[in-house]
């Protein structure tokens, strides 16, 4: 049995939880009063409660809490309360994970642990924490483990530390990824201690260019008086020997793929506390598209320049409220300007034309829009002379005007010129205007009409108040497709050639097209130099629809007598067959001639597009047999339009008929009556069909006539359907014939045709 100890006095000591352990009421937990414990585990108390370390031990069955000074505050307001509880009531948040470690102690392994994250809740709030502990099983006088002895730092703080340096290094390290200039930091060697991949782009050998003399070659610089800068005084090797190389020098940098970048390379030294050198700070900015445009610039301007003194034109450039005129380049015909002045208007500008131009400037500042105006200047040798202003707005990237670009261009000359012809104009209005075609004047540069006759607005379709002088406004007018023709005739034109051209246009007013025929020539002054472009316009569209009307009627003409001598022969040839004798033949042929003369009477009378009706034949036929009309019924509608190709042959059909009537049937006997009808049947695709019904009735039919036979019923049931797709038949009846005949017509006979 362990012998009793005094409670009041064990454990020794006035350390804040030796004191908790000597007043705490042991006898309400599984250890039972302090007097009874047993050495082992008093040594292990006492162990605990005398190291300066953080320990804890968890004893027995309920692994009941014991710990000393340094575990104390670990436990936060948990302390003092955890004294005498169960390990796992000490910490139930993360006693899901270290139980199975308190198991294996118990089962008498040792454990060590190294920064092993837990998230506690000391301070009434759960927080993230890292620990490095060790594990140890007791063993009681038997050697069982009777409990288990925690050793413990709270490594929280250095693992935070540690992370906020590596964010911090990380986030230094993204900075310099992210500079859009290359940075480095060498020592006084050239050697490279830090630097980021935009240094790296241009010095891939980590070595200031200044010390490495295989890559040196790779930059080249120039002084102000155009001298190499050697690499001694590149900007690192200044900034070693103590000077600021700021704001730099431009070099001009062939990368490894030969490709040729302008960069701008400065460096200041690097000194310790005591002011010694101890390396250098580079950077290196890649300026290649600013130096590139800049040159561009330069070049642009130059161009400007050569060209204002080459030409009669000026380039100049304005504010953007019109107040200064920055630049004026201009060849001699205006005086030039290289500062910005506010007095150009007074300058340049005649005093009765300025409320004219400052209208102008107004309207293309508020409408952020091209100015152009045609104005009279002050020239470089004080005459008064023209000009052709132009300009364009420059926007900055707020998208405000911050200047306007302009050109001049001289047009003195040929406003004398138009001022000249103005003052002839007096007489050419009468003969211009008494020519039935256009006369018209062009100027050689500009192409804008300098004169044209009253016969333009009349033949072109347009209201002379909205003409428009400008090359573009005819041309409009002309159809697309004799454009590019009409272009090319009139560089000939400008070249010296006459010319003489047709071409299709659209009338302004109504869209109608219309042919005209020009005849374009040059017009030269004294020198032989061309000054103007002049022409006659004719409209030719009536005589050009005369042409196609003619050769559409030859076509039509050679078309008929074809057609016209395949049924002569035809009819020749079966009339022949069939007569007894010439005198026979004589009779029967003339008989069919007149029927033929009859239709080709009905074509002749035609106009152009139009047709013979259905009605118009029969009667025609009819009245050509003097038929007793006393005796004949006609019914059916009007304008029923027949196809030309469909004439012909469908008359001598309705010819045979009637010959036969006379000869034999309703036509030739008093009691016998003729019943001609006829219907349109419209169809839902293709033509429409016309249906026609010749019924004779009350007639005598001589005997021994055959059903069937004769030269008209073979016309009727074998030529028609072959020759124009009918359908057909004829029958000889004991009353009469009835003979019914349909055909395909013309497609306008719809929208034509009249009321029976």
């Amino acid at each position: 049995m362990p012998k009793k100890m005094c409670a009041a006095s064990w454990p020794p000591g006035d350390g804040e939880m030796a004191r908790h352990i000597r007043a705490f009421d042991w006898t309400a937990t599984p250890l039972g009063p302090i007097e009874t414990w047993p050495p082992y585990l008093r040594t292990a108390v006492d162990i605990v409660l005398g190291s300066g370390h953080a320990m804890q031990l968890a004893w027995g069955r309920e692994r009941t809490m014991i710990y000393n000074d340094a575990y104390a505050p670990m436990l936060g307001e948990r302390h003092p309360a955890a004294l005498g509880i169960p390990f796992r009531d000490a910490w139930p948040e993360i006693w899901d994970e270290i139980e199975p470690l308190v198991t294996r102690v118990f089962a008498g392994e040792s454990l060590r642990f190294e920064a092993m994250p837990l998230l506690m809740t000391r301070h009434g709030y759960p927080e993230n924490t890292w620990w490095n502990f060790s594990y140890s099983p007791i063993r009681d006088e038997e050697g069982r483990v009777a409990g288990l002895l925690n050793v413990t730092a709270d490594a929280t703080g250095r693992i935070c530390a540690e992370r906020e340096r590596d964010k911090a290094v990380r986030l230094q390290s993204a900075l310099l990824d992210v500079l859009p200039v290359g940075l480095a930091l060498t020592d006084t060697e050239g050697r490279v201690i830090l630097s980021n991949p935009e240094w790296e782009r241009f010095v891939p050998n980590k070595r200031l260019l200044s010390h490495d003399s295989t890559s040196a070659s790779r930059r080249r610089g120039w002084t102000s008086d155009g001298e190499p800068v050697a690499p001694e005084h590149f900007p690192g090797a200044r900034a070693l020997r103590g000077e600021r190389c700021v704001p730099g020098i431009d070099f001009l940098h062939t990368d490894r793929s030969g490709a040729a970048i302008w960069t701008n390379a400065s460096a200041v030294p690097l000194r310790d506390a005591d002011g010694e050198i101890v390396g250098a700070v580079s950077i290196i900015m890649d300026v290649d598209a600013e130096t590139r445009a800049k040159d561009a610039l330069r070049q642009s301007e130059a161009r400007f320049r050569a060209l204002a003194t080459a030409g009669a034109i000026s380039v100049y450039r304005m504010s953007a409220d019109w107040h200064f005129l920055y630049q004026l380049e201009s060849s001699d015909f205006l005086s030039p300007v290289t500062e910005p002045i506010a007095d150009w208007r007074e300058r340049y500008i005649l005093a009765e034309d300025r409320d004219e131009l400052e209208a102008a400037i107004d309207e293309a500042i508020r409408t952020r829009s091209k100015f152009e105006l045609e104005h009279r200047v002050r020239m470089a040798d004080g005459q008064t002379g023209w000009v052709l202003a132009r300009a364009i707005p420059i926007f900055g990237c707020d998208g405000e005007i911050t200047e306007w670009l302009g050109t001049g261009s001289n047009i003195t000359r040929r406003k004398v010129v138009e001022e000249q012809l103005r003052e002839r104009e007096a007489q050419f209005p009468q003969f211009a205007d008494a020519a039935p075609g256009v006369l018209w004047i062009r100027d050689v540069d500009s192409l804008r009409t300098i004169l044209s006759s009253r016969a333009s607005a009349a033949i072109y379709g347009y209201d002379g108040a909205v003409f428009d002088r400008s090359l573009r406004f005819w041309l409009r007018m002309v159809l697309p497709e004799d454009r590019k023709r009409v272009l090319d005739n009139i560089r000939r034109i400008r070249a010296g050639a006459l010319v003489e051209h047709e071409f299709r246009i659209r009338r302004a007013d109504t869209g109608d097209l219309r042919w005209i025929r020009n005849v374009d020539f040059p017009l030269v002054d004294s020198a032989g130099n061309v000054w103007a472009l002049a022409g006659i316009g004719l409209d030719v569209t009536a005589a050009k629809q005369a042409n196609e009307r003619q050769q559409m009627l030859v076509a039509e003409l050679q078309h008929r007598t074809r057609n016209l001598m395949t049924i002569v022969h035809a009819l020749a040839d079966r009339i022949g067959r069939d007569s007894t004798d010439l005198a026979d033949f004589r009779t029967r042929f003339g008989d069919w001639l007149s029927a033929l003369a009859r239709i080709h009477g009905l074509l002749s009378r035609l106009e152009s597009g139009s047709r013979i009706t259905f009605d118009e034949l029969i009667r025609a036929e009819l009245d050509a047999m003097s038929a007793d009309m006393g005796r004949t019924t006609l019914s059916g509608p009007g304008n029923v339009r027949l196809r030309s190709s469909t004439v012909q042959t469908l008359a001598l059909a309705l010819h045979e008929l009637a010959t036969n009537a006379v000869k034999y049937g309703a036509l030739g006997q008093a009691p016998g009556r003729l019943a001609i009808t006829w219907s349109l049947e419209p169809k839902a695709s293709g033509s429409p069909w016309l249906h026609i019904d010749w019924r004779e009735s009350g007639v005598v039919m001589p005997s021994g006539l055959p059903n069937g036979a004769g030269k008209g019923r073979d016309l009727i049931t074998g030529a028609l359907p072959y020759q124009l797709g009918a359908r057909t038949s004829h029958v000889l009846t004991p009353d009469g014939v009835h003979c019914k005949i349909s055909i395909p017509v013309s497609a306008s006979t719809l929208q034509a045709v009249a009321p029976s």
